[in-house]
């Protein structure tokens, strides 16, 4: 993504580095945000322009999540600058080193740790005041709502318009599959009422996590942190880091994660999580990735295929899966 120009950016540069020359490079991942590496001298620093609707406030609460996360130990990258450039809030943070997980091919001890790290984060949140109002159950199910991922499945279908046949043809089957899903779920939110409402990080997997060796040195990307259903992270994150491949989960991994999480919290509520979030967010995170193909990130076309099969996976052994994480849940 790129909100702002080089020339934009160099008004919030002048700030930080002052008289002294400095240089700028892309990072690579942050689809949903512009990154780059700054170099001032020999000193390396991370820009990041904020994607909308990140407004100021919204980025002075997450730089107060950080903040607190930091002093308790977790490796959080704090800002050093912020400023408003055309509309859009851009921070300048201490460069965090090290490399992210593998996607399909992380170990048991990356495992461990990426589950360790977790449970760490989720007891010192647990302590964190949120000046944001502690939603109740059936607010935070509103947000699972199959009638608005029906009407972005009609969108996507008339942007189809003025794309090659071939891209006609793919996309729209792979959208009449999504919609076969939405439609054949029975999504009510009596289920979640007795899930643990907790401040959460809200994006917690490899893309988002830095390691030197087996060991976790930053934790990055807080513009989700807020109230969220505790389980639901645990879910996702295990979906998203305990892959095998594009569509299959692997269980040892899980396995290994959840038993380093339990050494800070307990899981008794994953289960109804896992059914909760796990179907949904999939579902939903598929449209986003059609949509950024349309709208002209075409590397996002090998993911298209993949995310629809681990989606039509998790629905149809939803509860077989639930049944399973219930077994390592309960293995103390």
């Amino acid at each position: 993504m790129q909100f702002l120009s080089p020339q934009q950016l160099d008004e919030c540069l002048r700030d930080f580095t002052g008289a002294r020359t400095y240089s700028l490079a892309p990072l690579r991942g942050g689809f949903m945000s512009q990154n780059h590496r700054l170099l001032v001298g020999r000193d390396h620093y991370a820009l990041k322009v904020h994607r909308p609707p990140m407004d100021a406030a919204r980025v002075r609460e997450m730089h107060r999540v950080m903040s607190f996360a930091a002093r308790q130990g977790i490796p959080v990258a704090e800002p050093l600058l912020t400023q408003v450039v055309a509309g859009y809030v851009c921070s300048i943070y201490a460069f965090a080193r090290g490399t992210h997980p593998g996607k399909y091919r992380g170990t048991h001890a990356h495992a461990e740790a990426m589950g360790d790290m977790l449970g760490r984060m989720h007891v010192v949140l647990d302590e964190f005041h949120s000046t944001d109002p502690k939603p109740d159950a059936a607010a935070l199910w509103k947000l699972v709502r199959p009638s608005a991922a029906l009407a972005q499945v009609e969108r996507l279908r008339v942007s189809l318009v003025g794309h090659d046949r071939g891209v006609r043809i793919e996309i729209g089957r792979t959208l009449d599959a999504y919609e076969k899903l939405f439609r054949s779920e029975h999504w009510r939110g009596g289920r979640c009422q007795d899930l643990a409402i907790a401040v959460c990080h809200g994006d917690f997997h490899s893309g988002n996590i830095l390691l030197c060796g087996d060991s976790i040195t930053a934790v990055l990307d807080w513009e989700k942190a807020g109230w969220d259903f505790r389980c639901g992270e645990v879910c996702s994150s295990l979906i998203f880091n305990c892959r095998e491949n594009s569509s299959e989960l692997h269980w040892p991994r899980i396995a290994t994660y959840l038993r380093a999480y339990r050494r800070h919290r307990a899981l008794d509520d994953i289960p109804g999580g896992f059914l909760l979030k796990s179907c949904f967010s999939s579902y939903v995170l598929g449209l986003w990735t059609i949509e950024q193909y349309l709208g002209g990130r075409r590397d996002y076309r090998s993911c298209i295929a993949g995310r629809l099969v681990m989606a039509q996976r998790l629905a149809t052994y939803r509860r077989e899966y639930s049944r399973r994480i219930a077994e390592l849940c309960a293995r103390g």
